[in-house]
């Protein structure tokens, strides 16, 4: 096949394009966001190909005389060409899908967990007040006293007045 694009690794389009990694990652998720398409490889980091690192070359040139970088990657051309992208490590479709149908299965299946341990919390007796019960027609003493007393009978046995106190 003598018109398959060479592809790049986030590396090596940083060293032979001339950009900061971060400035790459940049441009790509903007791509990305106005509809743009970059294959990923096995571990889902992207590989770039030769074109697209073209057009975002152009488009740094643009950003340099004052446009923003969506309208950059939006007025450069990136109609597809006849070249074809080399996927030997790039991902297919059905591989991403399953990879990332994986990943929100297992997100799920953890939140179910917290949702059915959250529910049972629900479903549990109540725990006996551990606070002095607030009744208008008592002083402190006698609220307490009254609060000890229920406390003694939650417990299952008579305490002696000692121990109340």
């Amino acid at each position: 096949m003598d018109n398959v694009e060479r592809t790049y690794t986030p590396t090596e389009a940083a060293e032979a394009f001339g950009f900061a990694l971060s400035l790459l990652r940049r441009y790509a998720g903007i791509y990305e966001s106005i509809g743009g398409s970059i294959p990923h490889d096995r571990r889902g980091g992207r590989i770039y190909s030769h074109t697209i690192l073209e057009h975002f070359s152009r488009a740094r040139e643009r950003v340099k005389g004052g446009e923003t970088v969506e309208d950059a990657l939006k007025t450069i051309d990136l109609a597809p060409t006849n070249a074809v992208v080399d996927t030997q490590n790039s991902l297919n479709a059905n591989e991403a899908l399953r990879l990332l149908g994986g990943r929100f299965d297992a997100a799920i299946e953890r939140l179910e967990a917290k949702v059915d341990a959250l529910q049972r919390q629900l479903e549990a007796p109540p725990q006996a007040p551990t606070e002095v019960p607030q009744d208008p027609q008592h002083g402190p003493l006698v609220r307490a006293a009254l609060w000890l007393e229920r406390q003694a009978n939650l417990g299952g046995g008579k305490r002696t007045p000692r121990e109340s106190i």
